[in-house]
């Protein structure tokens, strides 16, 4: 079923994303931020002026971004606008973690930052056709899509991009991908899959499945490969300690990657 959530605004919503079930954002028009706190929603508006088309919440923070360079990263209970050194419209922003993400928009912009937007990387594209959305992947894949058919991935963490276009005139408005395969969808009801990616390989568990443990006693199993981490369990630490026989899957902080491991 459907509920109405009475958000007090008559602004346009154009993204909204959660951390977790209690802690999450929705943004759009007139500088709206809304928040949500496990129970309800209250305004954390910033600048009227400003119109945010996308925001991604991970772990304790947020990033949102809008017209005109508009980037503002949420921390320590507050908004605070950050600098990514360019003017253009972003539509699009990701994060592996808390402080390595990529933010994309007009003109074929990308940029990368990898210390939570202190400073920001321009990458080469190789497009100058607006961009309007990316996803990211441990600990180095990514893919871009946008305008005119265009999409484009990297494997180098944004080093050098691949085109890999449609060849349609259609403009691309959302991208979904977990472990290798994903869907892109966009304008007069166009939707394709596609594969990419999706190194798996490179997030894992030791010690190596399976895993064996006399009665009474326990084992830790320790991740690697991500800077965060999201356990079965619902544990976030790198490393888990395990009492119970079962399959025990973990994935990285924006839930591409995933390894598992059998406890007996």
């Amino acid at each position: 079923t459907w509920t109405v959530i009475n958000t007090g605004t008559n602004q346009t919503f154009y993204s909204i994303s959660f951390a977790n079930p209690n802690r999450g954002w929705a943004v759009g028009s007139g500088g709206t931020i809304w928040y949500y706190n496990g129970s309800g929603w209250s305004s954390q508006n910033v600048n009227s002026g400003i119109t945010f088309y996308k925001i991604h919440a991970i772990g304790n923070t947020a990033y949102a971004v809008g017209t005109n360079g508009t980037v503002c990263k949420y921390v320590n209970g507050a908004w605070t606008a950050i600098n990514p050194g360019v003017g253009n419209t972003f539509y699009a922003v990701h994060f592996t973690s808390e402080t390595v993400g990529y933010i994309a928009g007009s003109g074929g912009i990308i940029c990368r930052t990898t210390n939570g937007g202190v400073s920001w990387t321009p990458l080469t594209s190789g497009t100058t056709k607006d961009l309007k959305c990316i996803k990211t992947a441990c600990p180095s894949e990514a893919i871009v899509a946008g305008d005119s058919g265009v999409v484009l991935t990297t494997t180098n963490r944004g080093a050098s991009w691949t085109n890999r276009n449609l060849n349609q005139d259609i403009n691309i408005n959302s991208v979904i991908w977990s472990e290798g395969s994903g869907y892109l969808v966009g304008e007069n009801g166009n939707a394709f899959s596609f594969t990419f990616g999706g190194q798996a390989d490179q997030l894992s568990i030791s010690p190596n499945s399976p895993v064996s443990f006399c009665p009474g006693t326990s084992v830790d199993l320790t991740a690697s490969g991500s800077y965060n981490y999201l356990w079965s369990t619902g544990d976030t630490s790198r490393t888990i300690t395990v009492t119970t026989p079962g399959t025990y899957r973990v994935r990285n902080g924006n839930g591409i990657c995933a390894d598992s491991a059998e406890v007996s």
